[in-house]
């Protein structure tokens, strides 16, 4: 017979397994990180009072004139204003423009605060659903905030940012020209499977338990069922995309990721292939996140 702490323990994880969620989410807070300026390039940001409120920063490089538009979707706790950051990855990519005399195009950071998804789900507030807000409220906002008609639309996303990126490209097919997606912690298995399923993906794949544990609850935040979650499934859009509206995309995941990325990854790769859409895919070495500059740097100014 269990004792009082064996029982309460036991509940707990029984909770935690059940909600996880509850446990997950507080953990997505703002990141305190500050960006540190690239040089030649000036940020400006402003709230926008939609259905939902955005920010948007708009970052110009000083005598660029290109007429492209790079829209960049940050991670999990991040902000428009990462992309102005010389010591992330997208200094590097500004950097490779500079070096290579590439007309830096004029990328808008979006943000819905530093935990979302674009889901057809909406709020239980009643709020809309964010995918319908991207495409009627934020696309025409980064029109009008920068002035001009792009020659070209782009997305490029990182982790959190890249599951957004591939829903911009597989949700809504023929919005935008190129979408890279840099390490999107995609699924091979629902955050709705039992304990026994989802004990065989883990033990199957480069993440980790604790990992496993935040994606499930992640992903149960944002998707109220199996039939939810199956609707935003970027493998499983995938495999249904048409190679005449989808994008061109691009794909990069390390090795050593462990937030589950590269198992996901191949299998889109997979899904992606077996329809012939136009994809560019980099495997890396390194860990979550391990970015291929000089390719992504060509293909967002190709």
């Amino acid at each position: 017979m269990l004792g009082g702490l064996g029982a309460f323990a036991l509940l707990s994880i029984v909770v935690a397994w059940s909600f996880p969620e509850l446990f997950v989410v507080p953990l997505s807070g703002p990141s305190d990180w500050e960006p540190l300026p690239i040089g030649g390039i000036e940020t400006e940001c402003s709230d926008v009072a939609g259905s939902v409120p955005f920010r948007l920063c708009v970052h110009r490089t000083s005598e660029s004139t290109s007429r492209d538009l790079v829209i960049h979707l940050h991670g999990r706790r991040g902000d428009a204003t990462w992309w102005n950051d010389r010591e992330y990855y997208t200094g590097e990519v500004h950097a490779a423009w500079m070096r290579a005399g590439t007309p830096a195009p004029v990328v808008v950071g979006v943000s819905f605060g530093p935990l979302w998804l674009l889901t057809d789900e909406s709020s239980d507030d009643g709020a809309p659903a964010l995918l319908d807000v991207f495409d009627h409220e934020v696309m025409p906002a980064i029109e009008r905030v920068i002035g001009f008609e792009p020659r070209q639309r782009i997305v490029v996303g990182e982790s959190m940012g890249a599951v957004n990126a591939l829903l911009v490209a597989l949700r809504r097919p023929g919005r935008v020209d190129r979408v890279a997606a840099l390490c999107p912690p995609l699924s091979t298995g629902s955050p709705f499977a039992g304990l026994a399923e989802t004990s065989s993906l883990v033990a199957a794949s480069s993440t980790t338990w604790q990992r496993a544990f935040m994606l499930r609850g992640l992903a149960r935040h944002f998707f109220r069922s199996e039939a939810a979650w199956r609707r935003h499934d970027p493998v499983r859009l995938a495999g249904e995309a048409s190679a005449e509206e989808t994008p061109e995309l691009y794909l990069l995941c390390g090795r050593r990721d462990d937030w589950g990325c590269m198992e996901g990854s191949l299998a889109l790769v997979d899904a992606a292939r077996a329809r012939s859409l136009a994809l560019e895919w980099h495997p890396r070495d390194g860990g979550h996140c391990d970015v291929d500059v000089p390719t992504l740097a060509r293909f967002l100014t190709r």
